[in-house]
């Protein structure tokens, strides 16, 4: 499939608001030229309406792009000519989206699965962490727990199940110029959190795949065991703790902790901060059912020191390397 300069301009000004009704979402006006982007009365877009374009970006990170950018996202299977057209013809990617996961009442288990492409070389992937202060040592062994993922353009970190199939997918771009830096792999099931491993005893919960890494650079750099990791994809996703169908593999991280850390961060307001530490203290709270043996504790970056665990790893390697990194 082919589209040209001008069918790519013409796609980027349709209105993308059918597209998000049709796969579930409610949008609302707020202000002249903004639009909050709900799921179950959660906002997770903002939208704008630049005249001549749209554009959007997610609520907590504030990343997105274009409309064509969006379609992407709400349907990873479409290639960029395809949403393209898709657009152009009216029809976004409700007729052929997946609904997003709406947990309110009770559904049979989903049989689509994340469909990983061909095991890329490390190289790449080795790169771009590397630029992030993560040691090729440790991409080498979150690569062989699983964990890391190797992508031609990037990396992807993995949920699995009990039996090591992928459930949960998201790939993080190495391309900052990307319309899409960060992107959840079609039929991805969120509540099976990817988990790095690591001292038993010695639980955190953090919010990215580059965070959990970060972790075990930083117990690297202090001397320490590195904890295990379960990487929960965002403050307010909390099905990977629901007690009725928390996996086998989150149960067991838990079980066996002696303390559990949820990692906060920096956020942009104090509205958004507010917000955010209620939901992360939300999922303390289910942590704390889930290993009740264990204390539950919040963690923030210290002052100065970056928006989260990844930023903390870069003033700490800055500090006491200088001249290393990006």
């Amino acid at each position: 499939m082919f589209v040209n300069d001008a069918q790519i301009r013409l796609a980027r000004t349709v209105d993308p608001r059918p597209m998000l009704a049709g796969c579930g979402f409610t949008v609302e006006r707020d202000g002249q030229r903004h639009y909050s982007v709900k799921l179950d009365g959660i906002e997770v877009y903002r939208l704008t309406d630049l005249g001549e374009r749209w554009v959007y970006c997610h609520h907590s990170t504030r990343v997105g792009g274009n409309v064509i950018a969006l379609a992407r996202e709400l349907d990873p299977m479409l290639s960029f000519p395809e949403a393209v057209t898709s657009l152009l013809e009216g029809e976004g990617v409700a007729a052929r989206a997946e609904a997003p996961v709406r947990p309110a009442s009770p559904k049979p288990e989903r049989e689509a699965r994340p469909q990983l492409p061909a095991r890329a070389s490390l190289g790449v992937t080795i790169d771009y962490l590397g630029g992030r202060h993560i040691p090729r040592e440790l991409v080498f062994e979150a690569s062989r727990q699983g964990f890391v993922y190797p992508l031609n353009d990037g990396v992807a970190f993995i949920g699995r199940d009990s039996g090591g199939a992928p459930r949960s997918v998201t790939k993080r771009s190495a391309d900052p110029a990307a319309e899409v830096t960060k992107r959840d792999f079609r039929g991805s099931d969120k509540k099976f959190a990817p988990i790095l491993r690591g001292d038993p005893a010695n639980v955190w919960i953090a919010e990215g795949g580059v965070d959990a890494l970060a972790l075990h650079a930083l117990a690297e750099l202090d001397g320490q065991p590195p904890p295990a990791v379960i990487v929960s994809g965002g403050a307010r996703n909390k099905a990977f703790l629901d007690g009725k169908s928390m996996p086998e593999t989150v149960r067991e991280v838990l079980a066996a902790a002696s303390r559990v850390t949820v990692a906060g961060e920096r956020e942009k307001d104090a509205a958004t901060q507010a917000a955010m530490d209620g939901a992360r203290a939300d999922q303390a709270v289910l942590a704390g059912r889930a290993a009740p043996h264990a204390e539950v504790i919040m963690w923030f970056p210290p002052e100065g020191q970056g928006k989260d665990v990844a930023d903390v790893l870069d003033f700490r390697m800055r500090k006491d390397h200088p001249g290393s990194g990006s």
